[in-house]
């Protein structure tokens, strides 16, 4: 690799900074360059760049803390279509699945033996770990689902109502399977929500839960949390077994449902009032300064409605019980305060 480059001498840092540089020219150099290559130089080149991903310390580089971020920008990954080859990013690249030796229309893979030629074993498991780790994916359900999101979010306005209940339902069936991958259905607007007669397309985080659903009310204090009400034609869409897994769905997905009691830092103005029992003690990452409120509880209250009262305090009632203190102290020598 360095002979290649007629340079004598090169440390790990010298090798990542030439290969994720700005700079265009040299970029073009690099991928003049790379194009020369075979597939077994190209298992080893991964290879290295795992080794030296691996090797380089971050504490003596700092910028490295999230080394392999710096490659996912760099066509350098050797990529294969129905009609091509080519380098490319990671961005939107896939393994080749191994009980399917087919090329799908329109999906971009890795070229398998970029990755798995010559003899060394090591070489080749290297070099399928940096991939993944500049996020070359598996082809499955996952990125299959991955890809209907983002298309989603660029073509929204060409997906009918069926076809979103369809989609939805291969979600739910799929987030059934795999709760602890929910955040795959987050950012992404694929959900319809309504103000009034209007329709939008919406993100889990710009929407809320209210009747036909579940009776929370929270539809009429738009103008307080700014969240659309789910849309009600998806329950003319959902059989009543459906409907229930649609809204559980949602929930998990963070759809505002109800007021919840969160944590905050005690005001400013009480933390001062008890830092003076302490003197001059320092605050420490031992210590504790936790206080909790309910986002805009002063503009519910202000609404004096009876719907507005009962969501503070359904949220009152669900919460722990040590939420009904604010306490402080700044270190855990210091004896800790509360106030009611």
């Amino acid at each position: 690799f360095l002979s290649s480059l007629e340079i004598s001498s090169w440390g790990w840092d010298e090798l990542i900074g030439f290969i994720t540089t700005d700079d265009e020219k040299t970029q073009k150099f690099i991928g003049s360059w790379l194009n020369k290559k075979d597939d077994i130089w190209f298992t080893r080149f991964y290879a290295l760049l795992q080794n030296a991903c691996e090797e380089i310390k971050v504490w003596i580089y700092p910028r490295y803390a999230y080394k392999y971020n710096y490659f996912k920008n760099i066509a350098l990954v050797k990529t294969i279509t129905e009609d091509r080859e080519s380098l490319s990013t990671s961005e939107n690249v896939y393994f080749i699945p191994d009980n399917n030796l087919k090329l799908i229309k329109g999906i971009t893979f890795v070229k398998r033996s970029s990755y798995s030629s010559g003899k060394n074993e090591e070489h080749k498991e290297k070099a399928k770990d940096f991939l993944e780790n500049i996020c070359v994916r598996t082809y499955d359900e996952k990125a299959l689902i991955d890809m209907r999101l983002k298309f989603y979010d660029e073509h929204y306005n060409e997906i009918t109502d069926a076809v979103n209940h369809n989609d939805i339902v291969g979600f739910i069936e799929f987030w059934k399977r795999n709760k602890d991958d929910i955040s795959l259905f987050k950012n992404h607007d694929f959900i319809q929500g309504q103000r009034g007669k209007e329709i939008f397309w919406c993100d889990s985080d710009s929407l809320c839960l209210d009747n036909p659903y579940l009776p929370t009310s929270l539809g009429k204090f738009y103008d307080i949390h700014k969240k659309y009400s789910l849309w009600e034609g998806y329950k003319d869409l959902f059989n009543e077994k459906s409907l229930s897994d649609f809204v559980e769905f949602m929930k998990a997905l963070d759809v505002m449902y109800e007021l919840e009691v969160i944590e905050i830092n005690v005001p400013y103005a009480l933390e001062q009032l008890w830092r003076k029992k302490y003197g001059c003690a320092q605050d420490t990452n031992t210590g504790t300064n936790k206080d909790y409120n309910i986002n805009n509880i002063d503009e519910y209250i202000k609404q004096k409605d009876y719907f507005a009262s009962k969501l503070i305090w359904d949220a009152i009632i669900k919460a722990e019980k040590n939420t009904f203190r604010a306490r402080y102290c700044p270190n855990y020598s210091r004896r800790e305060h509360t106030i009611i």
